[in-house]
């Protein structure tokens, strides 16, 4: 009588392979609620680099985007030497919302006040505003610019007034 032994896994294997093939079939199935219950019955804490790598892959095609961002992120703080991984959590990191304050810009104010005081008397004309002061109006842009000179980058309001 012959038996048949399985090859002994090493440790390292087992951790390997417990769980991926079930976030395989999930993502191969495009099963996002699949996925993420299979993510949760693994033990990240021991996972190689190369496993949240695969798994940020997988996650990715199971449309769990979500999680996809968890991983990478948790694999980057783990492994913070592998590239791989650092690359995955920047891209997928969410965005960052940044508010860079200008000069405030005050001739708009100018420009509408002599706009409200002078709108009838210049109705269907062109007019050229530079701080609320009129530099030109004319009966089409072309007169206009003709009579102002150039207008492009210099802080000139040009508008019809109807």
């Amino acid at each position: 009588m012959i038996t048949k032994t399985r090859p002994v896994e090493s440790p390292q294997e087992k951790v390997t392979d417990d769980g991926m093939a079930a976030l395989q079939a999930a993502a191969e199935a495009k099963d996002e609620l699949a996925f993420l219950t299979a993510r949760k019955a693994i033990d990240w804490a021991a996972r190689p680099a190369e496993d949240f790598v695969r798994a940020v892959q997988l996650a990715l095609m199971a449309g769990a985007f979500v999680a996809a961002r968890n991983l990478a992120a948790e694999g980057a703080e783990r492994y913070s030497d592998h590239a791989e991984l650092q690359k995955m959590a920047y891209i997928l990191a969410p965005p960052k919302v940044t508010v860079v304050k200008g000069k405030t810009n005050t001739t708009w104010k100018a420009d509408r006040a002599w706009l409200k005081t002078h709108w009838d008397a210049y109705r269907g004309h062109w007019v050229a505003l530079r701080n609320g002061e009129l530099l030109g109006a004319a009966d089409s842009l072309d007169g206009l610019v003709d009579q102002v000179g150039e207008i492009r980058g210099k802080g000139i309001l040009v508008t019809p007034i109807w």
